[in-house]
């Protein structure tokens, strides 16, 4: 999961969010690899009002029920993540790269 977050964010926020997401996976049986805060970057756009934002990517694993995880990824940043995660993308990996 790629996501940018508020360029406000604060360490609470952060760990927060890195909690939240951890148990969301683990709660369908994923194991959460790792966790990055890649940084502050100027947007090409503004989004939400916001000239920067904090990229950051989560790398987890899940074998059963993939669909049904995204579902609540879905409903996670939706509801209850949006003040703070501006955008977030969800990409699967080749298993062999």
């Amino acid at each position: 999961i790629l996501m940018l977050a508020v360029p406000e964010i604060t360490q609470d926020e952060l760990k927060h969010l890195e909690d939240r997401l951890e148990k969301t996976i683990e709660s369908f049986k994923g194991v959460v690899i790792s966790f990055e805060r890649w940084g502050k970057y100027r947007l090409a756009y503004p989004i939400k009002k916001n000239d920067y934002g904090v990229y950051i990517l989560i790398r987890f694993e899940i074998n059963d029920k993939p669909t049904a995880l995204l579902e609540e990824l879905k409903t996670v940043f939706a509801v209850k993540l949006n003040e703070i995660v501006m955008r977030h993308m969800v990409t699967k990996l080749d298993p062999k790269a």
